[in-house]
């Protein structure tokens, strides 16, 4: 995957970053909340934010679902993700969105958000 990075940044392209969602890529798979992650993360940050090809972007995705899919078998299958992924960067790239951040991802998925910020106490209000 840091092949993809790199290429991008030699290209000329300017590159961002969002850290905590660099650290889900690079080391830290998840048994769970695939498919969410994929669509209001990681679609729209590679092509919104780091500005990948739908091609680098699709990479980049499917290398960490292959890490996930070692830890949690991938439901319903490594195949029918590859075809959500697809569908998610075409939605990234219509949308044009950023990714959730990490307040939004702790309304709309408290359990997903205390595994990715175990540090962060859920306030309840």
């Amino acid at each position: 995957m840091l092949s993809v990075y790199k290429k991008a940044e030699s290209s000329g392209r300017r590159i961002a970053n969002i850290h905590w969602i660099d650290i889900l890529l690079k080391e830290n798979p998840l048994a769970d909340f695939r498919k969410f992650v994929c669509h209001w993360i990681l679609s729209r940050y590679m092509i919104n934010v780091r500005r990948l090809t739908p091609e680098e972007s699709y990479s980049a995705i499917m290398d960490w679902l292959r890490k996930c899919n070692r830890i949690q078998q991938l439901s319903p299958s490594l195949h029918e993700f590859e075809r959500r992924v697809k569908y998610d960067i075409t939605e990234a790239l219509r949308c044009g969105k950023a990714p959730i951040g990490k307040q939004l991802l702790k309304v709309m998925n408290k359990e997903l958000h205390a595994i990715l910020f175990p540090e962060e106490k859920l306030t309840t209000h």
